[in-house]
């Protein structure tokens, strides 16, 4: 069997699980990385963290500087690919260059949503989603007093921290009425305003954006749609991110909000698959497709793609909704369903006013949602159960106490301690 040529499309978490599977199953197949960034592989959730100065670049690499070289793979950095031709089997480069493939993985992550605001071409206004994003941002913060952050998520709520621990004095505005509520449920929303409050941060939530105000092409200001006005040097627009799925759809491949691939992570073209930010695959709880943007989903995804690209058996089983954050040291999980749905049980430890608190939904007697705020040792142990799907009956009686492995039944007790 001749070897195959493997071309994917980014360089983060999907790209790298892709390539550890193929280079594992099929040593003699080509491997081809194209990716708009010029940085070597880096992990993404750490830029806030590189904002604050609270990790070097160094650090943030998500696999050695030799990680290609070592597995024979070419890398092609700093090039964005602006076609896809599914009859003759090749993508082609923003230089000109083409590259033809035999099989495909589109790891193309992400991209920020933009809103429509007025004033927000110019200077001082900017995007969290990537290591360029942060180092822009942090050349911007040294001569800025002020900062407005315009969404109240995950990723605005660390850019916002980030960015008080420079010494800026930052306000966030939120549409919704709670920040982190795509993440959290209500009362987790409201102990993490609380902290990040006390800290020093202003929270404005059931509000938005309406204009960036100038003077002399430079931010000066937001103007919100309730009329009032907020000073500023400088905007963070962290509204929420999107499938960059634009190459697949104009290719004819079949796309949802995402790509949607089966649980082989393959498209609707077979020799075409998407993992990662992009991809919209099984769903372990609803059984339905999601996007799922999140890091370890990525990987795991990566590595069932690479394997199915080589012919080997492979299956991803389902993703799982999980989100972690540590707000001004205050940490929060989640996994799973946030809310009950009719017929499910809801159970909660510690009152939301003590500042933490625990929860989990179940349905007939099997873990669909987790989450806790303040204590969060051994969470893992909930996830587990949840992801597993096994009977936790047993947490009716025993939530309120504190979980350990030891009190688990025997069985689950016997495959976490193997684990």
């Amino acid at each position: 069997m001749r070897a195959l040529h493997h071309v994917i499309i980014g360089n983060s978490a999907a790209a790298i699980g892709a390539v550890e599977s193929i280079r594992a199953h099929s040593p003699r197949d080509q491997i081809t990385v194209i990716s708009e960034e010029g940085e070597h592989c880096y992990s993404r959730p750490l830029i806030s963290e590189l904002l604050a100065g609270h990790v070097t670049l160094e650090r943030m690499r998500y696999r050695g500087p030799a990680f290609y070289e070592e597995r024979g793979v070419k890398a092609i950095l700093g090039r964005r690919v602006v076609a896809l031709d599914r009859d003759v089997k090749a993508v082609t480069l923003d230089d000109g260059g083409y590259v033809p493939y035999d099989r495909l993985l589109l790891a193309t992550g992400s991209e920020p949503v933009i809103p429509s605001i007025d004033g927000l071409e110019g200077p001082g206004v900017h995007t969290f989603n990537s290591l360029a994003d942060a180092l822009a941002l942090a050349k911007a913060a040294a001569g800025a007093r002020r900062a407005v952050v315009v969404g109240g998520g995950l990723i605005g709520m660390k850019a916002a921290e980030a960015l008080h621990h420079l010494g800026l004095r930052v306000t966030v505005v939120e549409l919704a009425a709670r920040i982190l509520s795509s993440a959290f449920d209500q009362a987790a929303g409201r102990i993490m305003a609380e902290r990040a409050a006390v800290a020093g941060v202003e929270i404005v939530t059931d509000n938005a954006a309406a204009a960036v105000q100038r003077r002399l092409g430079q931010v000066t200001g937001l103007a919100l749609v309730d009329g009032s006005e907020l000073p500023a040097d400088l905007l963070v627009l962290a509204v929420g991110v999107r499938p960059r799925a634009g190459l697949a759809r104009e290719a004819g491949l079949e796309v949802d909000r995402g790509i949607l691939v089966d649980e082989r992570m393959a498209t609707s073209d077979g020799s075409i698959f998407a993992a990662g930010d992009v991809a919209q695959g099984p769903e372990m709880i609803t059984g339905t497709r999601r996007v799922l943007p999140l890091w370890p989903i990525a990987h795991r995804q990566g590595r069932a793609a690479g394997m199915a690209m080589v012919g080997e058996p492979s299956g991803y089983a389902g993703g799982v909704s999980m989100n972690s954050i540590t707000l001004f040291g205050l940490p929060a999980m989640s996994a799973g369903l946030l809310a009950p749905e009719p017929g499910d049980l809801e159970l909660l430890a510690a009152g939301p006013d003590a500042g933490h608190y625990r929860k989990v939904i179940m349905r007939e007697d099997r873990l669909v949602g987790a989450l806790a705020v303040g204590q969060v040792d051994r969470f893992g142990i909930l996830t587990g159960l949840l992801v597993d799907g096994r009977p936790c009956g047993f947490l009716r009686d025993r939530f309120s106490e504190p979980l350990t492995v030891l009190g688990l039944p025997p069985q689950a007790r016997a495959e976490r301690l193997r684990v």
